[in-house]
């Protein structure tokens, strides 16, 4: 028999299209109370200078309040469920005392990242001390299923990423937007230098780039062009993010390997957004999409340029996989709505 729960706390970094706000939407239902504390309000995410200092300067007294944010709010509200995404700023402490003082109240991780990253911005200071405190841990990295149980989880259960029904969706762009930022790529993601020796594969195409930091770096003569010319490093989300993959042929998908990546959002936004997607090769991308049929894979430099050209060259066959690989998504459930249901269905809850 299921547990019905009623309300529920969402701790996560809810934004305009993030991942919190996601949740916060598929939370949501008939019956069902929703609070939340977010990260956002205090660890603002600021790309500049000045929001880096802020947060280096004050990082101790912040994550203070903010931990003391999640215990207050918790108390007051005696939940069913807390879910915490991510949650490497939550202290021991604080999840120790909701055990203790709130023990009808399931404690919840869902992570879009490796538990085990190197990433500064992705690391558990205790990450031994806080696993056995949650009742259930859903990863997005399925190498952490065992690991997290050599640690002491109770309950651990693989969970893939997903794209928002609200957020990703076909648009079809403006003719100020097409003429603007029409190209016969586009990228929209944070620069890493990986990304960049990829994206310099293809030296005489017409790319839109989009995303965090790509202004500020070192980048050659002609990516530094098609940065400028397109998003000088601004983020694009929601049905602008549409709009401008739908100026261009293709959308492409970079993994990140010091993440473990074998899938991400891209993995699923890019295709509900109704754009043919080129992605990174991973053997778990094969399971949930057919290879050139739905959406096209590479593995080297050289394949992605020779990819690229293939589909460029090959409008109706191009098209044909970006309306399937628009089908696969919606048919196959992968909204995060419905991983949010398939999370609560393993943990017997309505």
């Amino acid at each position: 028999m299921k547990k019905k729960f009623e309300k529920v706390l969402l701790v996560a970094a809810i934004g305009p299209f993030g991942i919190g706000e996601s949740f916060l939407r598929a939370l949501g239902g008939p019956g069902r109370e929703t609070d939340s504390v977010n990260i956002l309000d205090y660890f603002p995410l600021g790309y500049g200078r000045a929001g880096r200092l802020l947060r280096r300067i004050g990082r101790r007294r912040l994550a203070a309040r903010y931990n003391r944010a999640i215990r207050e709010k918790a108390l007051r509200g005696k939940p069913d469920l807390i879910l915490v995404n991510k949650g490497n700023l939550i202290r021991q402490e604080t999840l120790s005392r909701l055990r203790r003082q709130l023990p009808g109240t399931l404690l919840v991780n869902v992570n879009y990242d490796d538990f085990f990253s190197p990433s500064p911005g992705n690391r558990f200071p205790d990450l031994e001390g806080i696993v056995p405190l949650y009742h259930w841990i859903f990863p997005a990295k399925r190498p952490n299923v065992e690991e997290l149980l050599k640690l002491g989880a109770e309950r651990v259960h693989y969970l893939p990423l997903g794209y928002d029904e609200a957020a990703h969706f076909p648009v079809r762009p403006s003719k100020e937007v097409a003429e603007r930022y029409g190209s016969q790529l586009t990228f929209a993601g944070t620069y890493t230098p990986v990304r960049a020796r990829l994206l310099s594969a293809l030296d005489g195409f017409s790319l839109s780039i989009w995303g965090a930091y790509w202004n500020r770096a070192k980048l050659g003569p002609e990516l530094r062009r098609e940065v400028r010319r397109t998003g000088n490093g601004r983020i694009v989300r929601g049905a602008e993010l549409s709009a401008i993959l739908n100026s261009s042929r293709i959308g492409l998908n970079f993994l990140r390997a010091e993440n473990r990546d074998t899938h991400n959002h891209r993995s699923f936004e890019l295709p509900a957004c109704g754009v043919f997607t080129l992605s990174e090769r991973s053997e778990e991308l094969g399971e949930f999409f057919a290879e050139g049929k739905e959406i096209a894979f590479f593995s080297s430099p050289e394949e992605l340029r020779e990819k690229a050209l293939y589909y460029l060259e090959h409008d109706r066959e191009r098209e044909t996989a970006a309306r399937a690989g628009y089908r696969r998504v919606k048919e196959g459930k992968h909204a995060i709505r419905d991983r949010v249901e398939r999370m609560m269905e393993i943990m017997g809850l309505e």
